[in-house]
């Protein structure tokens, strides 16, 4: 789903790159590198994004996490079935993210 820019703060892209920047490039699900600003593309070939994981671009104290776009569209596709299947998603990534630690 394509970013609506009028939903998101006026610091967003100050807000985006600070997360990515803490996870050093890197998707924080799959662990999989990602390309920086300016490196061409066949450097990585993964373009990291920064997903809002309780899907609220107002709120300024949203869980934000450093995702490539893979694991991005598979986070945001749970969302569009139902709330109980995020629900069950979310504990299930909190639960194999601690784990990980």
């Amino acid at each position: 789903m394509p970013m609506v820019r009028s939903r998101y703060p006026h610091d967003w892209e100050l807000r985006a790159r600070r997360v990515k920047e803490r996870a050093m490039w890197r998707c924080e699900w799959c662990g999989k590198q990602c390309r920086r600003p300016g490196e061409p593309f066949d450097v990585h070939g993964r373009t990291l994004t920064t997903a809002h994981l309780d899907h609220d671009p107002w709120n300024l104290h949203a869980r934000l996490a450093a995702l490539c776009s893979s694991c991005h569209m598979r986070y945001d596709a749970h969302t569009r079935r139902n709330p109980a299947q995020l629900n069950w998603f979310l504990r299930f990534v909190a639960m194999t993210t601690a784990s990980d630690r």
